[in-house]
């Protein structure tokens, strides 16, 4: 089969937490390199607040899904008590090497969000202001990280809003997910 043939497979890595970017980034690009596969990683900008996600308990079916996934071998008890028990690190400025890191090895780079639980959990329903305040910030503070404006965006836990869909134009976005 000619390369031109073959399947295309396109891999999205959104990170979410602190652990994610510092641990499992550096041993994901480790392993995509050795593999020769390219991906396209969005990161989280802000502060990990994810202990603040403790409110979803009370949804239906949050429960037999966290059993099933293990969160606290994914996540670590440390990130589950980020933003409530512990300080919310700032993923963008403790990780900003690690990000940079990405992008000079060649992945592309872009923005999943600035505060991955409050889009998640809030931007469905959200105004203007709000949505763009959100998205400024992390606009702004990938700017502060690479130096240039990001040509993709990776709406967190898929929650977009009309207001978000207008600003995705506005930022000059080429695509988003």
């Amino acid at each position: 089969m000619k390369a031109s043939q073959m399947p295309k497979l396109a891999l999205k890595i959104d990170v979410n937490t602190y652990r994610g970017t510092r641990v499992g980034v550096p041993r994901l690009v480790e392993a995509l390199q050795r593999h020769q596969v390219q991906a396209s990683f969005f990161f989280t900008l802000g502060k990990d607040r994810t202990g603040r996600a403790i409110k979803r308990i009370f949804r239906p079916g949050v429960l037999s899904k966290a059993s099933r996934i293990s969160i606290w071998e994914h996540y670590g008890i440390k990130t589950l008590l980020y933003g409530i028990l512990l300080p919310a690190p700032d993923i963008g400025r403790k990780c900003a090497d690690i990000m940079r890191a990405v992008r000079d090895a060649g992945f592309e780079v872009g923005i999943h969000c600035y505060n991955h639980i409050k889009w998640q959990d809030y931007a469905a329903s959200k105004d203007m202001e709000w949505t763009k305040r959100e998205m400024q910030c992390a606009v702004d503070r990938f700017v502060e990280i690479f130096g240039i404006a990001s040509k993709s965006y990776a709406a967190a836990g898929w929650q977009l809003n009309r207001h978000a869909l207008r600003l995705i134009q506005h930022f000059g976005f080429n695509y988003t997910s």
